[in-house]
């Protein structure tokens, strides 16, 4: 039986990091019985970009190109949903580099039944390696090199796929979250109500893509940025989507300040070395994203809720 898919780029003022994407895409292999087609949705770049689409050589299958006025990654991973009908949609971004066994190696779980939704790993590009980032800078950058193998990733944009009946329940991504809006987690979200709906979900280590991001990403002032964007998710599922109120916000707050002061104090040399240097260690993450977490909860708490409970589908925005 032959299979439709349709390989997803969503992007935005990265043209050059997209030709060399679109290199790794134009090597791809394509199995035998499959019909594959590569949609790019561009988020309105103001660079070069329509010009490296234009002149990209992807012979292997059709290229279909579209601008997505509405800023916003979940806004252009939605309009690629509406305009394929693929049975399987395979995404990744414009800053990775799949291996040439990439289509088939991460179809094969919904083919063969075994799964609705199939996460790939992640992997920085070896220039991007640092002697100081340890396992929880690895994970808050999407990579998957140290993943509990007892438990299964959520779904990443950089390399995810899923069947496309699972969008019968759960129709797409929350405009408010992801690059663009509130910055990141559209697919932590994805993921999340994917498995709400009784959808089955794995993992794939062995099926590895190159991520090459930004330099800058990996600074002390990024990090810090990750803790602020993974606390403006986590006090917005916590408020639209779980539904759960917490006592004393203010109270709690100024506990996870107090926490992280003395936990700085008690380790003010290494502390100061980092901020010299400008890193950050690793125990500084959760702590500073529990921070924020109750600073977002305190403003998001007032508004009316986007979901019930547990949702599938938004009821306001």
């Amino acid at each position: 039986m032959a299979v439709s898919v349709d390989v997803i780029i969503c992007t935005r003022n990265r043209a050059e990091s997209l030709r060399e994407t679109l290199d790794s895409i134009a090597r791809l292999e394509i199995p035998d019985g499959v019909s594959a087609h590569l949609l790019i949705v561009d988020n309105a770049s103001t660079d070069h970009t329509r010009q490296v689409v234009e002149s990209c050589s992807v012979r292997q299958m059709p290229v279909r190109y579209f601008v997505e006025t509405q800023r916003g990654l979940s806004n252009c991973r939605n309009r690629a949903i509406a305009v394929t009908d693929g049975q399987i949609l395979l995404f990744t971004d414009d800053d990775v580099r799949p291996p040439v066994d990439w289509i088939a190696a991460m179809i094969r779980p919904i083919v063969d039944g075994q799964a609705d939704a199939v996460a790939g790993a992640v992997r920085a590009a070896p220039n991007l390696n640092r002697d100081w980032v340890k396992s929880m800078h690895r994970s808050w950058l999407a990579c998957t090199e140290d993943a509990n193998p007892n438990e299964t990733p959520f779904l990443v944009g950089a390399n995810m796929c899923f069947s496309r009946k699972v969008l019968s329940k759960v129709p797409g991504f929350d405009p408010e979250l992801g690059a663009g809006a509130r910055g990141n987690a559209e697919d932590t979200l994805f993921t999340i109500q994917l498995e709400r709906a009784g959808f089955h979900r794995v993992f794939l280590p062995n099926v590895v893509v190159e991520h090459h991001f930004e330099e800058s990403r990996l600074t002390r002032d990024a990090f810090v940025r990750q803790a602020k964007l993974r606390g403006e998710l986590d006090a917005y599922l916590k408020h639209h989507w779980f539904h759960s109120d917490s006592r004393f916000p203010r109270l709690r707050l100024a506990q996870r300040q107090l926490q992280y002061l003395w936990k700085c104090l008690t380790h003010l040399a290494t502390h100061l070395s980092s901020i010299s240097s400008k890193t950050i260690a690793d125990w500084e993450l959760p702590m500073l994203e529990a921070i924020y977490l109750y600073r977002f909860y305190l403003s998001e708490r007032k508004l009316p809720r986007r979901y019930e409970k547990m949702g599938l589908i938004k009821i306001s925005s």
